[in-house]
């Protein structure tokens, strides 16, 4: 599949904008209709679901834990529905695109949530959509909790965290 698609030169495509996320994540409609690759079905069917749920949870629970610490981030969910398997530990931080590139590179796992949006929201959503997609573009980060992170790969996250916002918003 990778061969068959022409490379992509420079300039071909214009750089992404809040308002064209298409072009930032583009679709292959011919990849719609594939099945699952062998490869990926066998770490699915070998992998203990139960276990990567109970990880991601006591992931998700120990940042809301230290919530209080990591002022002037605020979680997104405070609590989460039963039976859920948490993908991220959402948080707002305002001027979340000075934090994202900083924090990541001090070694916080981290997803920033948006940045690119697709031109349908903006040519069939409603203005509320609009206005709710954009506050949450620029304020929403994903902090990561999948089952590989340790108790200590968390803490050692929320130290970064509150060192370099404390630091920031000192007078």
């Amino acid at each position: 599949r990778v061969l068959s698609k022409a490379p992509a030169s420079a300039g071909d495509t214009p750089p992404p904008r809040l308002e064209r996320g298409e072009a930032y994540y583009p679709l292959d409609a011919r990849l719609t209709t594939a099945d699952m690759p062998t490869h990926v079905r066998r770490i699915i069917t070998s992998s203990d679901i139960t276990e990567i749920v109970k990880a991601r949870l006591a992931n998700f629970k120990r940042y809301q834990r230290s919530a209080q610490r990591l002022r002037p981030m605020q979680s997104f969910a405070l609590q989460l529905p039963d039976a859920t398997c948490p993908w991220v530990y959402p948080v707002l931080l305002e001027d979340r695109a000075l934090w994202d590139y900083r924090l990541r590179d001090a070694g916080v796992a981290l997803h920033t949530f948006g940045i690119y949006l697709h031109s349908s929201l903006f040519s069939r959503g409603d203005p509320r959509a609009i206005e709710d997609a954009r506050f949450l573009a620029e304020r929403m980060l994903c902090l990561s909790i999948h089952q590989d992170l340790s108790e200590a790969d968390i803490d050692r996250n929320c130290v970064i965290i509150e060192n370099m916002l404390s630091h920031a918003h000192q007078p």
